[in-house]
């Protein structure tokens, strides 16, 4: 669409054999696309692909077997790689508990650590302006802590000490955002917390 909403009709609409949860813009154009679908245009892109910047699929994306259960939210980094978090337990026969980094190339990082992961799908996530990743979603646990559906991660996997643990969210967070001076904003299901 245009920014007055009109149809670009020079856009190829790809045919998605399922939902559509999550888009991403990388800074070529390419366009990240992330949800419940097993084929695009026929191909095999098992909940993840890449579209050129005309809406056609991108077949230099090597995300292999993809991922074997939903992604609901994909995030390009500044360093070209790509964040994945859903429902998924791995990305191309790989181990990766709700929460992958792929290269550039759309394959696996596989030196990007989560250990056992989340225990909980990850439904949101936003890269913040000091580089770190917040995260939230429908777990109670990240590797061996306890993170009550919120989570701030170093850009390698690592989870940073914060006060999030300390809200006492007592459901899921759908949504995460961040807001002028740095103040976050969050959605979801949850109906108390604790600052």
């Amino acid at each position: 669409f245009s920014e007055e909403g009109v149809v670009d009709v020079d856009f190829h609409s790809p045919e998605f054999d399922g939902s559509v949860y999550a888009i991403d813009v990388q800074t070529d154009g390419k366009i990240l696309v992330a949800g419940s679908f097993s084929t695009v245009d026929g191909l095999s892109y098992s909940k993840i692909t890449r579209l050129t910047s005309s809406g056609v699929v991108d077949k230099t994306f090597k995300v292999g077997g993809g991922a074997n259960a939903n992604v609901n939210a994909v995030m390009v980094l500044p360093d070209g790689g790509i964040v994945l978090g859903g429902s998924f337990i791995s990305i191309d026969g790989y181990s990766a508990r709700r929460f992958a980094k792929l290269l550039p190339d759309g394959s696996l990082n596989r030196e990007f650590s989560v250990g056992d992961g989340f225990n909980g799908p990850v439904n949101d996530m936003l890269l913040r302006a000091d580089g770190r990743i917040l995260v939230g979603g429908s777990f109670t646990r990240y590797d061996d802590s306890l993170q009550d559906y919120i989570a701030l991660l170093e850009n390698d996997g690592n989870l940073v000490p914060n006060d999030f643990g300390k809200l006492n969210l007592n459901n899921t967070v759908y949504s995460v955002s961040e807001m002028a001076g740095g103040l976050v904003a969050l959605g979801g299901s949850f109906t108390q917390v604790k600052d």
